[in-house]
């Protein structure tokens, strides 16, 4: 993978892709919808990984922490916030997009014999 240019964008392609002429609520209820339905599989990533996930406001605010770094994750308005003065924030439409932004923003390294 080519490295990361901060410019605002996430380095794979969403899994809950745009769709023309989606009215913009029922695009977030979708991406509320498929974030809270794998909620469990992100608990379970994110405890490999040693880091500390919070749902809050009914999923529409998932804040994640790990030593002195702190996102915030808003999967229905496709935001992630780096707690970082030098980030903007990342247009992160979903999970798979999450852990690519997080590994290469916080170095996170690959848990042998589970990711590859």
């Amino acid at each position: 993978m080519a490295k990361y240019a901060d410019n605002g964008r996430s380095p794979v392609r969403s899994k809950t892709p745009f769709r023309p002429n989606e009215p913009w609520h029922l695009r977030h209820v979708r991406r509320l919808q498929t974030a809270l339905s794998i909620e469990p599989m992100v608990r379970n990533w994110c405890e490999l990984h040693g880091i500390a996930l919070t749902v809050k406001e009914g999923g529409w605010a998932w804040e994640l922490a790990k030593g002195g770094k702190r996102a915030t994750w808003r999967p229905a308005a496709a935001t992630l916030y780096l707690f970082n003065p030098s980030s903007r924030n990342i247009h992160c439409h979903d999970f798979t997009q999450l852990q690519a932004c997080l590994r290469q923003r916080w170095k996170l390294k690959p848990i042998k014999g589970i990711e590859g």
